[in-house]
């Protein structure tokens, strides 16, 4: 199951963000899916991060915010920034 990680980069303070996002990837195992939570970090797509990046993501200042329109330009220039979803 994908989830976005813009909750743990500027959705919520740290450490409720890392604990929510630990949470999170919980309920979807203990539901039998597995958790894909999904960022850009370092120029390349992520799909499910390790538990010891979604700690750094917690706490990094200087992650972008995301969106379709713009997402090109951070993969090109190697940058780092959280998922976000489509908006209708």
């Amino acid at each position: 199951m994908a989830l976005k990680s813009k909750i743990i980069t500027h959705g919520m303070p740290y450490p409720q963000n890392v604990k929510t996002a630990r949470d999170v990837e919980a309920v979807v195992r203990q539901n039998g899916a597995v958790p894909a939570t999904v960022a850009v970090i370092g120029g390349r797509i992520r799909v499910g991060l390790p538990d010891e990046v979604l700690g750094w993501l917690s706490t990094a200042t200087d992650i972008l915010k995301l969106s379709e329109p713009i997402c090109p330009t951070p993969l090109r220039a190697g940058g780092t920034g959280p998922s976000r979803s489509r908006r209708p």
